[in-house]
């Protein structure tokens, strides 16, 4: 017994009872966090007593949450303290080592409970301490010698991680879901040329995987909040496919003030969709890749939610500075620093983040590809998921050419005409998805409404003696 807790045991069952106050509850044996040899982090302090006695080292939580035992471990990493390898002995390890992993700290999980054959780690002790003591012996090998060991993952992690992989997220697009199932946790990249819609069409995405329930963060880097909703107002009054265009009230209109009872409905609709999951994070060009890290993991930890993050756009992240000469990074570098940064950020907090990417003006008359990304080799390489949007007239047979420098003119022209259609002639389409297949849908994006509606999976054109067929793939939304 201390001045902050107190255990008994249970002398039927052998099980530990903690018992303690929860605000002056402590972890036993915290020094032990920065020890030079492997710790064992167990439930209970007569685990860990027993741990000590059969030679090795340990702490226990004594109930408290796991997110004490990390804090305890922050603290010592801002004092510049070396952390333990840590042995998990946990009964409910929950996504701790993941978060020690993430840490850059070496964890394994390790059963000194023969799979329940044994009520405690006391218990294990008591009934045959010699086996007891090598079980001991055994684990701190394990943690120094093979501590990524893809045994134990399967063992104690994988169950884990596949069952959060199994929470896909729909986009709310039919014709998305139907091809690739909805996103799942990890970096997607949506590219374009300009006037195609991008930040319109994430925006849709984004309110349509909030009304389904999921948090989002909507990083804006270039447009502002009030720009942004009102685009999400408008939308709602010319309906979700169109079917209200005649009534509907164009968004610089409601930006400017202009309210009936149409807007004054779509507000309500707007709110009580979205209600408090999604935020729109107004930044500027000074926003850089720092600020966004630390909103999310905030956001994390004040919510205990996992939010869908957007980040619009790519190439607007404020630019880095060499370590040495202070001076700003190319181009290049920066954008591919950036996606490291992102893919890291989705991987460890296993978010699903949706970046929106510009490309090569050179590349605006040409079928969208890898080379039209703007510095796309990080982009190429490290994101999961790289989704193109294009007009759909770039699929016709002068686009098709091999020879691009013929009729440039014509081609220029023909882009023109389709970007001043109402509705635009869109089609979306993956160029690399780690997830699953290829995916190809196509919609109408009404600009006055900022609305883009699902128009289904395109036909697949096939060749037959010289002459191209369509073949039905998909139905129409």
């Amino acid at each position: 017994m201390n001045d902050s807790y107190f255990v008994s045991l249970n002398l039927e069952s052998g099980e530990e009872l903690p018992k303690q106050n929860p605000k002056r509850c402590a972890i036993f044996n915290r020094i032990a966090i920065h020890a030079e040899e492997t710790v064992f982090v167990t439930d209970a302090t007569l685990d860990a007593l027993s741990i000590i006695e059969a030679g090795g080292n340990a702490i226990a939580l004594n109930g408290l949450p796991t997110n004490r035992f990390l804090e305890a471990i922050d603290e010592d990493l801002k004092k510049g303290k070396r952390i333990a390898t840590f042995v998990i002995c946990l009964r409910a390890a929950g996504n701790i080592a993941k978060e020690l992993k993430r840490r850059s700290i070496q964890c394994v999980f390790y059963d000194l409970l023969d799979g329940g054959k044994f009520p405690s780690v006391n218990a294990a002790l008591c009934s045959d301490g010699k086996a007891f003591r090598s079980k001991i012996k055994k684990a701190q090998i394990k943690a120094t010698v093979r501590p990524d060991n893809v045994f134990d993952y399967i063992e104690s992690i994988m169950p884990d991680d596949m069952q959060r992989f199994r929470g896909e997220i729909k986009t709310g697009f039919e014709s998305i879901d139907a091809q690739i199932g909805g996103l799942y946790s990890g970096l997607y990249i949506l590219a374009a040329m300009s006037s195609l819609g991008k930040t319109t069409f994430s925006l849709q995405l984004a309110e349509q995987i909030a009304k389904n329930g999921n948090d989002v963060l909507f990083f804006s880097l270039e447009q502002s909040r009030l720009e942004l909703v009102c685009k999400g107002i408008a939308r709602r009054t010319a309906g979700r496919f169109g079917s209200n265009r005649e009534k509907g009230v164009q968004s610089i209109a409601i930006r400017r003030g202009f309210k009936n009872q149409r807007v004054e409905d779509a507000i309500a609709m707007y709110q009580y969709e979205l209600a408090d999951k999604f935020s729109i994070v107004e930044g500027n060009f000074g926003l850089d890749m720092k600020f966004i890290e630390d909103y999310v993991r905030n956001y994390i930890e004040r919510t205990g939610v996992r939010p869908v993050v957007f980040v619009d756009y790519l190439q607007v992240i404020a630019p880095r500075r060499d370590i040495g000469s202070g001076r700003i990074i190319d181009a290049k570098m920066n954008t591919d620093l950036n996606m490291t940064a992102l893919k890291r950020l989705s991987r460890d907090e296993e978010l699903t983040v949706f970046v929106i990417s510009s490309i090569n003006r050179s590349n605006y008359l040409t079928p969208i590809a890898f080379e039209s990304l703007k510095e796309s080799g990080g982009i190429e390489y490290t994101a999961d998921c790289v989704l193109g949007m294009q007009l759909q007239c770039l699929n016709e047979p002068e686009f098709l050419d091999a020879d691009q420098k013929k009729g440039v003119g014509a081609r220029r022209d023909r882009v023109e005409e389709e970007k001043d259609a109402n509705p635009r002639k869109i089609e979306l389409t993956s160029l690399k998805n780690r997830y699953g297949g290829k995916m190809r849908v196509n919609f109408d994006y009404l600009p006055d409404f900022d609305l883009f509606i699902d128009r289904g999976i395109p036909a697949k054109k096939e060749r037959n003696n010289g002459a191209l067929v369509k073949t039905v793939t998909g139905r129409t939304v």
